[in-house]
């Protein structure tokens, strides 16, 4: 899909900077380096005119070669039907591989990727002809984030911590990243660092019987997010009986870990896929209903 079927052609950027660790093995296979890192999404944009805030999803780390941005096609097709233009953003290419290993921080370049694609859909709604022309409301952007996407992108709304003095993200001043969803996310030190957001709604889930990130560290973020007095803003944690770790992205399989590990994991009084993801589905929009469309009737499911 991102090669002689693609739609609309992004700009590839250098990582170099960051990625100090890319075997050859990993080039082979994806046919590029830290040099020039694509930025490649699905896309699901909404009917009408515009302008539309804009939502970013990213998966967290899976195998590279079982590729997981398909995987959120449900958020991204019930977003655009809300109004919301939703993409989830391939960072395949940052995962591990049982034979190429992984890129040295990850962590921080996942951030980074993401706000690169920030930038590009920013230059996208200046550029006439392009689907994304004037249709973008970027005063109103949210990050969803799976895993180790859900660290991503409150590292990405906390930017300034690790990216104040990076040049190729000059282009960030004009866009206003509203709200953060941590779906399942990790919480690991980075440069001896944690994000904090500030005035930030902030939304994390988690499920009782992940297997995978097995601690509920979206508390983590939760407890450090805060918010300056008498701000209308809030910020709201979900702990799901019955849900783990994979069934959040339809392409992750039932098991939260890859085999033969994840034959030892026990399903029993596990959650359907659907049941999960229909829950995903409804605190998700609700949340971004409040945050991005300013609709304060959704603020009583929280």
């Amino acid at each position: 899909e991102f090669g002689g079927s693609v739609d609309l052609t992004s700009q590839s950027v250098d990582a170099s900077s960051y990625i100090k660790y890319w075997p050859w093995l990993r080039s082979f296979f994806w046919g590029f380096d830290e040099h020039a890192l694509p930025l490649n999404g699905r896309v699901w944009m909404p009917e009408g005119s515009g302008p539309f805030p804009l939502v970013l999803i990213v998966h967290g780390n899976h195998l590279m070669e079982q590729f997981s941005d398909e995987g959120y096609a449900y958020l991204g097709e019930l977003l655009a039907s809300r109004g919301f233009i939703a993409v989830s953003v391939d960072e395949n290419f940052l995962n591990y591989s049982v034979w190429a290993n992984i890129p040295n921080q990850d962590m921080k370049v996942r951030a980074w990727v993401l706000l690169q694609h920030l930038q590009q859909i920013s230059a996208f709604n200046d550029q006439a002809g392009s689907p994304f022309y004037n249709k973008v409301d970027l005063q109103n952007v949210a990050l969803i984030g799976h895993s180790r996407g859900g660290q991503a992108v409150a590292m990405a709304a906390d930017r300034s911590r690790w990216f104040a003095s990076d040049a190729s993200l000059k282009r960030l001043g004009d866009i206003r990243i509203q709200a953060v969803i941590g779906i399942a996310p990790t919480d690991k030190t980075v440069d001896k660092q944690l994000a904090a957001l500030k005035d930030t709604y902030y939304l994390t889930l988690q499920g009782a019987n992940d297997g995978d990130v097995d601690t509920y560290t979206g508390e983590r973020q939760y407890i450090r997010s805060a918010f300056s007095p008498g701000s209308d803003r809030f910020k709201a944690a979900l702990y799901i009986a019955q849900a783990n770790h994979s069934r959040f992205n339809t392409e992750w399989g039932t098991m939260d870990d890859s085999l033969p590990g994840g034959l030892l994991l026990t399903q029993d009084g596990m959650m359907a896929a659907a049941d999960q993801q229909q829950i995903a589905m409804v605190y998700v929009s609700a949340l971004l209903e409040v945050a991005l469309h300013g609709n304060t009737h959704y603020k009583e499911l929280f």
